[in-house]
C-alpha cells in the first residue's frame, strides 16, 4: 500500500462488506478508550489506502447506545486516518428527502443522552468549536460527486439525534419535524463531536431508508422495511466511494475549516500540568499541540 495518509470509513446498517475494496486486511486496534467496534478493516479503493470500522460490530451486534465510539474514532487516529466519511440510515422527517434520498448532514440536534461525548476530562480540559460540525470543504466535493452520479441527494439537512433503540412516536416524529428536523436517526452522535477533538475532517452521508411515522400515507417503520432499503442504498454509497474517494487525497492539507488544528486554542488546561503519563493517554490526539506547545 502506499503512504498516503488513511481516510476513514465509518459504516452503519447493511453496510458490513463493500465490494469496491481490495487488499483488505483486517486488524485488531487497541485504544486508550477501550476496543473498537470490531475489527478494523484496511485496504484500498481506487488505489487509495482506507480504514473501515462498521459501528454495530460484523454482523450488527451493538445497538447504538452500546457503540464505543471514542474507541472507533481512536483506532482511525491512531492508524493514520485525516479524513472520514460516514454513512447513516435515517428515517425521513420532510417530503423533499423521500427514501433513497442521500443528505449531506451539515448541522445536528443532539437529543441523546447515554453517551459518552468527549474523549478530555481527567487530566486534560479542551472545549472545540462546533458551530459548523462538519468539513464544509468534502461536504461540498461529496455534493459534487452524487450530482456526477445522478444520486438524489440534499446538499444540505439537519440530522435529529435520538437515544433509541425505538423508533419514534407518532408525537415525537411530529416535533423534530417542528424544531427543523430533515431526517432522524440514532448512529450521529458523538461522531462528529469526537472526530473534531481528534482533528479529523468529518462528513456525513444520511441515507433515506423511509418517512418517519409523522407521514400519514408511509408505512409504519420497522427493521425489516430499513433492511430492504439498505440493499438499494448500498449500491449507490459504492459508487459514490469509489468516485470520491480518489478526490479526497490530500484534501485536509488544504481544508478552509481548520478541521486539522481544532485544538488550537481549545486546551484550558496549562500544558504545564499535563503529565507525561496523561499525554500517553491522550496519544495520539494531542501529539500535534503538545509538540507545538500551542493550547
Amino acid at each position: 500500500m502506499n503512504k498516503a495518509p488513511r481516510i476513514g470509513i465509518i459504516c452503519g446498517s447493511g453496510m458490513d462488506r463493500l465490494s469496491i475494496v481490495q487488499n483488505a486486511q483486517r486488524v485488531e486496534s487497541t485504544t486508550a478508550f477501550g476496543t473498537p467496534s470490531g475489527t478494523v478493516t484496511l485496504a484500498e479503493i481506487a488505489g487509495v489506502p482506507v480504514a473501515i470500522v462498521n459501528r454495530h460490530g460484523v454482523g450488527h451486534r451493538l445497538l447504538p447506545s452500546e457503540i464505543n465510539v471514542r474507541a472507533n474514532v481512536a483506532a482511525l487516529k491512531q492508524l493514520g486516518v485525516e479524513q472520514v466519511i460516514s454513512f447513516s440510515a435515517v428515517g425521513s422527517l420532510q417530503e423533499q428527502a423521500p427514501p433513497g434520498t442521500f443528505v449531506l448532514v451539515d448541522q445536528y440536534i443532539d437529543r441523546t443522552y447515554k453517551r459518552a461525548n468527549t474523549f478530555y476530562g481527567s487530566g486534560v480540559v479542551a472545549h472545540v468549536p462546533f458551530g459548523e460540525p462538519v468539513c464544509t470543504d468534502n461536504r461540498a466535493a461529496l455534493g459534487k460527486a452524487l450530482a456526477h452520479l445522478d444520486i438524489p441527494y440534499l446538499a444540505s439537512g439537519t440530522y435529529v439525534v435520538m437515544e433509541g433503540p425505538q423508533f419514534s412516536t407518532r408525537a415525537e416524529s411530529l416535533f423534530h419535524r417542528q424544531i427543523g428536523g430533515t431526517v432522524i436517526g440514532m448512529t450521529a452522535m458523538p461522531e462528529p463531536k469526537l472526530c473534531r477533538e481528534a482533528e479529523l475532517c468529518y462528513t456525513m452521508v444520511a441515507m433515506v431508508t423511509d418517512f418517519d411515522c409523522w407521514h400519514a400515507t408511509h408505512d409504519a417503520v420497522n427493521a425489516a422495511m430499513v433492511s430492504a432499503r439498505m440493499t438499494d442504498n448500498l449500491k449507490k454509497a459504492e459508487a459514490l466511494l469509489a468516485h470520491v474517494i480518489p478526490q479526497l487525497v490530500g484534501r485536509e492539507a488544504q481544508c478552509s475549516d481548520g478541521c486539522q488544528h481544532a485544538l488550537d486554542g481549545a486546551i484550558m488546561t496549562h500544558f504545564d500540568l499535563i503529565t507525561p503519563d496523561v499525554a500517553e493517554r491522550f496519544t495520539p490526539l494531542l501529539n500535534r499541540v503538545l509538540a507545538h506547545g500551542n493550547g
